[in-house]
């Protein structure tokens, strides 16, 4: 259990690093695919306990020469000491935090500042991201992590955006204002 946590969060770790990188000429958008197909293939094999493949798949991506490569690689020699960090995220909230001045405004401001990626476009991408942000007892978002996204581009794009959020209504327990994680999703369509 305690290997599947940690690659499920290496995993989610390097997804950050790698769309923080700025992933966005034609080659490194391709190379950074290929390099998401190998993490795939390695985490159904340890998730299926074929651990000859998972060390190949890992391997593959090791010997792999490109920016996200080395996201990954660096999340995986990371993640014990990310995994040793007490979380103080509160688990049970009694007000959800929210996006100052409601969904409507939320709504406002992604149509506002998402710039759909001029590659994905000519390329046909579209489809919903899933991001998890952490709010701070402040407000501040501190951490953007990616749950699911159709391309690494678009996955750039969501964190770009959210990063450029002003501060939310933190979420409240007990009258108290408390840090806790948001599930958004963010939508690219081609009209």
């Amino acid at each position: 259990m305690k290997k599947t946590l940690l690659l499920s969060v290496a995993i989610l770790t390097f997804m950050a690093s790698a769309m923080a990188l700025g992933v966005s000429k034609k080659q490194d958008a391709e190379n950074s695919q290929m390099v998401l197909t190998l993490i795939q293939k390695g985490n159904d094999a340890f998730y299926t306990q074929n651990t000859e493949e998972a060390q190949k798949a890992y391997e593959q991506i090791r010997d792999y020469d490109s920016d996200c490569a080395k996201a990954y690689i660096d999340a995986l020699n990371d993640i014990e000491d990310h995994h040793m960090q007490k979380d103080t995220t509160a688990l049970k909230v009694e007000k959800e935090a929210e996006f100052e001045g409601g969904k409507d405004k939320m709504m406002q401001f992604l149509c506002k500042t998402i710039h759909y990626p001029e590659y994905s476009m000519s390329n046909g991408e579209k489809g919903k991201c899933f991001f998890e942000l952490v709010i701070e007892a402040d407000g501040s978002i501190s951490k953007i992590t990616v749950i699911k996204a159709p391309s690494p581009l678009l996955a750039e794009e969501g964190i770009r955006t959210i990063k450029l959020m002003p501060k939310w209504k933190p979420a409240e327990y007990n009258g108290n204002k408390v840090r806790s994680h948001y599930t958004l999703p963010l939508s690219f369509m081609i009209r």
